[in-house]
């Protein structure tokens, strides 16, 4: 399980990076008067992306937590049918 969570972190951050540096370009000369609505626009991607490595973080700890808690039971459910 470890190493799958090693694999699937190091993914998701090499993506993170990628569209960071790819997206990340700094928004040009703009004319006085002329706003352009993309100008900041890579804040608003990075944010987004953050958040969903963030979610996926948290899933993948879910993950591993329920799954050691699936191991404690069956542990528990061994030992009080060893008591009986």
């Amino acid at each position: 399980m470890r190493k799958t969570t090693a694999l699937a972190l190091t993914i998701l951050i090499t993506v993170f990076v990628f569209c960071t540096v790819s997206v990340a370009q700094p928004g040009g000369d703009i004319v006085a008067g002329q706003i352009s609505p993309w100008r900041n626009a890579h804040f608003v991607i990075l944010a987004y992306g953050a958040v969903w490595v963030g979610l996926a973080l948290y899933v993948l700890r879910l993950a591993m937590l329920a799954r050691s808690l699936r191991r404690e039971l069956s542990a528990l459910e061994e030992l009080a049918s060893d008591s009986e």
